[in-house]
């Protein structure tokens, strides 16, 4: 039985590696997008798209298993 920061972790996978849709989906992409319109500078409305071309095309899935493995 997996509980607590393992199942955290696991859809986190999910909506990277799958986009996985959902209020797990909703949240990262909002967050994700705020702060890249913040450190950028650019719109939000421009930020949500990179955010979500990032998860669509695996380059999200891809940066979270170089962060993995550098541990």
């Amino acid at each position: 039985v997996q509980i607590g920061n393992s199942l955290e972790v696991k859809e986190a996978v999910e909506v990277l590696r799958d986009g996985l849709l959902g209020d797990l989906y909703d949240v990262c992409v909002a967050l994700a997008s705020n702060m890249i319109c913040l450190s950028h500078k650019i719109d939000l409305k421009e930020a949500k798209a990179q955010v979500e071309n990032a998860i669509s095309s695996g380059a999200a899935f891809k940066k979270m298993k170089e962060w993995i493995a550098k541990f």
